[in-house]
């Protein structure tokens, strides 16, 4: 393997969350957001919803996480859900790695995770199911306009 193939490596993350509506794009905080991707170095990668906000003359603002290092962090990524009713629970799901693919876990979100229309989980009940190259995932109900496509980099290496 050459030396430029390990640096792209280091620096190309393992897969990506692409945002399919404009109001996916806006959940990402700006900081997270790497060109319009949201960024998977590691797995199991957690999603969740940002809690702390306050509303403000402009809109929402989001404030400081204190860093405890006692306690890690719930998610990897938060997301703000400024939908009229909320799609994303705190602690939403994640996708891990298997030894033969990709598995999207619910973690007792309220309104369930849709994987290309399939149901997983809704009324704090959780639940998993396969996740795909190319798959679509809206998190929330059905309608919800929180909708990624997930994609995977490795293979591109």
């Amino acid at each position: 393997m050459s030396e430029k193939t390990d640096i792209v490596r280091q620096l190309m993350p393992r897969a990506v969350l692409k945002p399919l509506t404009s109001q996916a794009m806006e959940s990402i905080i700006p900081k997270d957001n790497a060109k319009g991707f949201i960024r998977i170095d590691d797995f199991p990668f957690k999603v969740g919803r940002e809690s702390r906000l306050k509303a403000g003359k402009g809109g929402f603002e989001i404030l400081e996480r204190i860093k405890n290092s006692k306690t890690p962090p719930n998610n990897d990524i938060y997301l703000v859900d400024t939908a009229r009713y909320l799609n994303i629970s705190r602690e939403h799901f994640l996708i891990s790695e298997t030894a033969s693919g990709f598995e999207i876990i619910d973690r007792g979100s309220a309104c369930g995770t849709v994987v290309d229309g399939n149901v997983i989980g809704g009324k704090d009940k959780g639940g998993r199911g396969l996740l795909q190259d190319g798959d679509t995932i809206t998190i929330g109900v059905e309608e919800s306009p929180y909708r990624f496509q997930f994609i995977v980099l490795d293979s591109y290496l």
